[in-house]
């Protein structure tokens, strides 16, 4: 099962309107990076978002940092949010349009689940990184959705859900592209829905949904 591009930024741009309001698990998890980033990164850095949505990254580290933030999404409704927030980009994680050695640091929420390679990608992080530059990324795992996956099986239902690649894979493809992965961990987090349909509609209202094929 493959992410269909067309499709993502389509469904992802749609939903920057009433993204924010619905995005508390990625609210959750950006902040988990900003507070890691704030730890290493200097008050002058300047930092690419992969995947900054409507921009709450930069949004939330504006009153902490004096970080030029450049926002890159494949999603032209996502950019267009992010405006105000950072310098929006309109990219493909795959292909970034930025020079080489010109970023001090690469953050990333929740995004690199839906790159189909993301071992091309993380090269492409490398590239664009200066020397002892950083890179944070918060992504999701293999067992993510592991229950929604177990219950459409055992109704049978053809519910097309993407597969996310596990821990292992994520570090390896890291390490390839050239990185030393210095710091890795992975943690499990619960959520609760009334209903599978509750779940489904979520994902729907931040754009997640049916993004593959």
């Amino acid at each position: 099962m493959v992410v269909a591009r067309a499709r993502l930024q389509e469904n992802f741009s749609e939903a920057a309107a009433h993204y924010d309001a619905h995005a508390t698990f990625q609210h959750i998890h950006t902040l988990r990076v900003l507070d890691a980033a704030r730890m290493v990164l200097p008050n002058a850095a300047r930092i690419l978002d992969v995947g900054c949505g409507t921009g709450y990254f930069a949004r939330a580290a504006k009153d902490m940092c004096r970080w030029h933030v450049v926002g890159l999404d494949v999603a032209l409704g996502m950019c267009r949010a992010a405006r105000e927030s950072c310098v929006p980009v309109l990219a493909d994680a795959e292909s970034l349009p930025l020079a080489d050695a010109s970023m001090d640091a690469v953050v990333s929420s929740l995004c690199y689940q839906w790159v189909a390679h993301p071992q091309q990608a993380f090269r492409e992080v490398f590239r664009v990184l200066r020397p002892g530059g950083t890179v944070i990324i918060a992504s999701l795992g293999a067992s993510s959705l592991r229950e929604l996956h177990e219950a459409a099986e055992l109704a049978a239902l053809p519910l097309a859900l993407l597969r996310m690649p596990d821990f292992h894979e994520t570090r390896m493809a890291m390490e390839m592209a050239g990185f030393d992965v210095t710091y890795a961990e992975t943690m499990v987090r619960t959520e609760y829905y009334p209903s599978v349909r509750a779940l489904l509609d979520s994902m729907r209202k931040i754009g997640a949904g049916n993004n593959f094929s």
